[in-house]
């Protein structure tokens, strides 16, 4: 396609503006945006940047400048940058396999590549159809992100560590899926023999599945180990001050024990003291020995 018409609009508004709200809604509740108007400005201002600006830039220009358009968002929200540099990671890896998954869809029902714009609006019915499938897959896939975040603690405020094989899986899969996706589109918009390219983006899809599940288990275990030792410290903490409890009290039963036995021998001197006739100085021991019981 050459030259700018109406044809392209129509596809990007179709194919693309859906799954970015929905990736930019899922990111903004789970950074807790508070600029909401800001955030959503900067979002709708970069998807017509790349609609009706950028629209004639190569696949490799249009994969970066989308890739910093997702990361966009981490700028945004009151939670610590690490963890939304890690969220914007895993939200991406749902990004890329839903976007991948629908180029897929794509070339099993029409046989095209879903970049040629004017095939795709040749087909708009089944676009429309394939889109819509893959938004309420993607919508679901990011519930079940936020399910996942919960429950490894990355959106509340409890610590949390990530261990060095997390670290890296965290990083590495996402720029290893990224340079696997952008090697697959370079295939699908460029060869016309499509049987080994649906076989090999099977493949690759299976890949970026494995690879998200062992950033999943990978986070989960780290999670889970991390709080072995959150709920190990906390109960240390308890035990010491029960400790220290338990000390004062001891140390208050053996200071009343002594007053005990220091009134028994004042008052078996008191009571020799009167028996021996001397009134006077039992009298005054009497008035000590008040005095310091109070």
């Amino acid at each position: 396609m050459i030259g700018y018409d109406f044809e392209h609009v129509a596809v990007m508004l179709i194919g693309s503006v859906p799954a970015q709200v929905i990736y930019a809604g899922a990111l903004c509740r789970f950074f807790d945006v508070q600029r909401k108007w800001l955030y959503w400005a900067i979002q709708i201002l970069a998807a017509a940047l790349l609609i009706f600006v950028f629209w004639e830039i190569g696949s490799w220009q249009r994969l970066a400048l989308s890739a910093v358009v997702s990361f966009s968002p981490v700028f945004f929200g009151k939670i610590k940058l690490w963890r939304r540099l890690t969220i914007a990671l895993l939200a991406s890896i749902v990004m890329l396999l839903a976007d991948f998954a629908l180029g897929v869809e794509w070339m099993l029902v029409t046989g095209e590549a879903i970049a040629d714009y004017d095939v795709a609006f040749a087909h708009l019915p089944e676009c429309i159809l394939l889109v819509a499938v893959n938004i309420i897959l993607m919508a679901v896939a990011f519930a079940l992100l936020g399910r996942f975040l919960e429950a490894v603690g990355l959106l509340r405020g409890e610590q949390f560590g990530i261990m060095p094989l997390t670290a890296t899986s965290l990083i590495g899969f996402p720029l290893v899926q990224q340079a696997i996706l952008m090697l697959i589109v370079r295939i699908l918009y460029s060869e016309n023999d499509q049987l080994p390219i649906m076989a090999f983006s099977l493949a690759v899809v299976v890949l970026f599945v494995l690879a998200d599940v062992a950033v999943v288990v990978a986070v989960a275990v780290s999670s889970r180990r991390r709080m072995v030792e959150l709920r190990s410290r906390v109960l240390e903490k308890q035990v010491d001050s029960c400790m220290a409890e338990f000390r004062e009290a001891a140390a208050a039963v053996e200071r009343a024990a002594h007053a005990r036995h220091d009134v028994r021998n004042n008052a078996a001197v008191i009571e020799e003291l009167w028996k021996n006739g001397d009134v006077s100085e039992a009298r005054r021991m009497c008035k000590e020995l008040r005095r310091e019981l109070g």
